[in-house]
């Protein structure tokens, strides 16, 4: 069995990279690039010049191509020679004319340098020379397509991202505001609380990881410092309970919405749920910087969310409240759960019905074959069959709002998750399984009740129902239970059909809105997890499958 998991999980890595490297190919190589500016509102209102260096820039962002700017690079070589000032002479043919009239000069050596550096590299030169009356500036780049192969290596490389105790590199430039010496006696000390000296006489922030009581958040936990988040372990009464940042993902980043993909979809929706705020008085002092005063901390702290990520703040504020720059990221507990969360509860509950239902149906019309269940049975298996799911949704909808006087559109993300609305979204997911399910079971129990088994019971003596709990249904469950993993890891993919129509904010949506919005990102990451809960499900399947019958084996030598 061991050999069997290390094999398939194996030949499960080989195919999630290729498929990840199918849905690159596919949206970086044969869908064109100008279709990303297709809904950018800033896009159409740009111009000349403007307009391709906005162009430029996003491929970069998105990936497609690598840049350099002759200005940029010229800027950076006049540095290094400590010629900074002299970069107007350089850069422009006519240093004291400007606006329209204002040209690049590539009439010199550093322009030289710049293309014989660049093109041996593999970079094409683009001059952007545009007519008088409409420019402003010309302008040069430097740009080469990136590797379909390149992408795949970091996506795999930046998947699985480890909190550290040197995430945060305090600048020269910090440092040297922040510490004073005397002239006299050449002391050296700090305006800053969070700063501290080493045993080397250089300065940095503390650097640290510890389990230790809390005052903000009023818990033990596992706190960081130097780390992204402050608190790496860490306990509050939202589900799952115990929470932590020591690892997360990273399967990409939304250009639609400016954050990552994991962190999108994980985090909780609608509006916050003040409640969820305390004041916490810390015991610690500090001195006012505009009275003078010498005041207690006290810190608006969010008990129920406790990460804090770094924040470079042009006040002094939030270090004299807390003793340093991490401050709270602004997530609140809100009334309601996340795209993820709305997804798997949906999907959870819709596929527990199912095998509550399904299973013991199918077995009724397979022992009642060619009975009028039997035939109803088949009627509805058939029905769900031909009728396009979107029509029996609906019909479930009409129905169920006509009727029962359900919702049939989702409750407004400020409001807090209500039972009602989510009865027909899992209503809609789990008949249509029943009948699949039901199909399934009735044709098992029908081959389980013409084996020779069956026969050799019944001459035995036992009694149908002896004969159905004792030997059928136990060899029966065995290909339905390989569905049970797959089932409830589907849950958290969503279902895209159901949650359009309801209007759930699940996972469904995510890929739609991607393709729509040519979100290049959303879409390989989205690929990747599907491809992974794919894997994941048929692996579990296998065993669950082995470990309810003894006779299957994966060694792949066969009985002897």
């Amino acid at each position: 069995m061991a050999g069997y998991i290390l094999k398939r999980i194996l030949r499960s890595i080989c195919s999630i990279v290729i498929v990840v490297l199918i849905i690159m190919l596919l949206v970086f190589k044969l869908i064109d690039r100008n279709f990303i500016f297709i809904k950018d509102p800033m896009y159409t209102r740009l111009s000349g010049n403007a307009k391709d260096k906005f162009k430029y820039d996003h491929w970069e962002d998105y990936g497609y191509i690598e840049v350099e700017y002759y200005g940029e690079w010229l800027s950076s070589k006049l540095e290094e020679e400590n010629k900074e000032e002299d970069f107007d002479n350089y850069y422009y043919l006519n240093p004291e004319k400007s606006g329209k009239d204002k040209r690049l000069n590539l009439n010199n050596d550093y322009y030289e340098a710049f293309k014989e550096q660049y093109e041996s590299q593999g970079y094409t030169i683009s001059e952007f020379n545009q007519d008088k009356n409409k420019a402003e500036i010309k302008f040069v780049a430097a740009h080469k397509d990136r590797s379909i192969f390149l992408r795949l290596w970091e996506f795999f490389r930046d998947l699985v991202v480890i909190d550290t105790t040197n995430y945060i590199q305090i600048s020269d430039e910090y440092i040297e505001s922040h510490v004073t010496t005397d002239p006299e006696t050449g002391v050296q000390t700090t305006t800053s609380s969070w700063l501290e000296q080493k045993s080397d006489g250089t300065w940095d922030i503390p650097r640290y990881i510890k389990f230790d009581y809390d005052v903000m958040s009023n818990t033990w936990c596992i706190k960081g410092s130097g780390t992204k988040h402050r608190y790496l372990l860490y306990f509050d009464d939202q589900f799952p309970f115990i929470h932590q940042n020591f690892v997360t993902l990273n399967f990409g980043y939304m250009y639609s919405s400016g954050e990552d993909f994991f962190s999108h979809f994980i985090k909780y929706q609608g509006a916050s749920n003040e409640s969820t705020m305390k004041t916490t008085t810390l015991p610690a002092t500090y001195i006012d910087p505009e009275t003078g005063e010498t005041k207690h901390v006290q810190v608006t702290n969010n008990n129920n969310y406790h990460t804090y990520t770094f924040s470079e703040v042009t006040s002094e504020e939030t270090i004299a409240e807390i003793g340093d720059y991490y401050a709270s990221s602004g997530v609140l507990y809100s009334n309601g759960l996340s795209m993820v969360g709305y997804s798997f509860v949906i999907g959870i509950i819709a596929t527990i019905l199912e095998f509550l239902i399904g299973v013991p149906l199918g077995m009724l019309i397979a022992l009642k074959k060619d009975s009028i269940w039997d035939k109803i049975g088949n009627l509805y298996i058939i029905f769900i069959m031909a009728v396009p799911s979107l029509a029996y949704i609906y019909i479930f909808a009409t129905l169920g709002q006509s009727i029962f006087k359900l919702p049939t559109k989702w409750m407004p993300l400020g409001g807090a998750a209500q039972i009602p609305y989510f009865i027909l979204p899992i209503v809609s997911l789990a008949l249509p399984a029943v009948a699949g399910l039901m199909k399934w079971t009735r044709r098992y129990v029908i081959d389980q009740m013409t084996s020779d088994y069956v026969k050799f019971a019944r001459s035995q003596g036992y009694s149908e129902g002896e004969i159905v709990r004792k030997f059928v249904l136990k060899n029966a469950i065995i290909p339905i239970a390989q569905s049970i993993p797959g089932s409830i890891l589907g849950s958290l993919v969503g279902a895209i059909i159901t949650e359009r129509v309801y209007g759930v904010p699940g996972m469904g949506k995510l890929l739609t809105n991607a393709i729509d919005n040519y979100d290049n990102g959303v879409i390989v990451g989205i690929s990747f997890f599907y491809a992974l809960l794919s894997v994941i499900s048929m692996i579990l399947g296998d065993v669950l499958m082995a470990k309810m019958d003894p006779r299957i084996s994966f060694s792949g030598g066969g009985r002897k």
